[in-house]
Order: C-alpha cells, then structure tokens, then sequence
C-alpha cells in the first residue's frame, strides 16, 4: 500500500511537470498559448506531436489525475495505479520526442 500510494504521488508530481513542459514547447515553438492540460495534449494532435492512440492516454491520463486527488476507495485507487506505468511510457515518448524536435 505505501508503495502503491508512493507512486501515485510521483505521477501526480511528473504529469504536472509533463503538461507544463509540453504546454511551453506548444507556445514557444507554435505560438499557441493554452491553459489547460486537456487542451494542450489535444494541441498535440492537431501538430502531429502526438500520434491519436498517445493523444487519447494522455487525455486519460488528465481523468486518472484529476482522480487522484479524490481517491476514497481501494478498488479505484488500484484501478488508477495499474495504469500508471502505461501513462509513464507515454510521458516519456512525448517528451523524448520534443527534446528532438528542439536539438534539430
């Protein structure tokens, strides 16, 4: 349980890091500003920064973490933790992806 809630508190920490770092790439590189992680992962798509399957576990991914913060029950906070590591992979793609498009 405490490694389990342990790493929901990481993805807390690296999904907001994520869409921020990602929502700055979008405005300095597309000069798009956008507010809202929903937004910004759907303004992905629309730059093929992000292929339609990336783009809907991202959007997930906004769900589970606005989740998280109201997590009662042990069922959902499995559910949410199982995942987690999907969501981890993806964050890693993105921004992997990004940091190449910047070093080009």
């Amino acid at each position: 349980m405490i490694i389990r809630d342990s790493l929901i508190k990481r993805f807390e920490f690296c999904y907001e890091l994520t869409w921020k770092f990602i929502k700055d790439y979008v405005e300095k590189f597309h000069d798009i500003s956008i507010a809202s992680p929903k937004k910004v992962f759907n303004e992905c798509l629309k730059q093929n920064l992000t292929s339609l399957e990336e783009t809907e576990t991202l959007l997930n991914m906004v769900d589970d973490r606005n989740m998280t913060t109201h997590l009662y029950d042990e069922a959902s906070t499995e559910e949410i933790s199982q995942r987690i590591h999907h969501y981890f992979k993806v964050m890693n793609i993105t921004i992997q992806r990004l940091k190449q498009n910047i070093i080009q």
